[in-house]
């Protein structure tokens, strides 16, 4: 969804497409996954969402969004129903930063590290 790739330019996305779709019947979509974002659906998943884990590039913790349920729900469902209209979503999104962590043995061993 964030790519700037011409996907009807590209001989592999014409290829892998093509092979795609003469796997899928024509009634194997899924309606459900077109509908809006519900509150609830807004408010159950923030309620999953763990303590003392390390923020995103945005700095925003998970605490943030769990003790502000009350005020944040309505504008994510906002942004979030948005976001499924427009079908794309913020190219900031699909950033992240990965930390290998060391376990235990040789920390010059790449194996060791998790």
């Amino acid at each position: 969804l964030t790519s700037e790739l011409k996907i009807d330019e590209d001989e592999d996305c014409i290829d892998f497409l093509n092979d795609f779709d003469s796997h899928v019947s024509a009634d194997s979509s899924f309606e459900e996954l077109n509908e809006a974002f519900t509150l609830d659906e807004i408010r159950s998943a923030i309620k999953l969402l763990g303590r003392d884990k390390a923020c995103s590039l945005d700095n925003i913790s998970y605490e943030y969004f769990l003790e502000g349920i009350d005020v944040l729900d309505k504008p994510l469902e906002i942004l979030f129903n948005y976001i499924l209209d427009k079908q794309c979503f913020p190219k900031s999104w699909s950033k992240g930063v990965i930390i290998p962590v060391f376990k235990k043995g040789d920390n010059a061993d790449v194996n060791n590290y998790r």
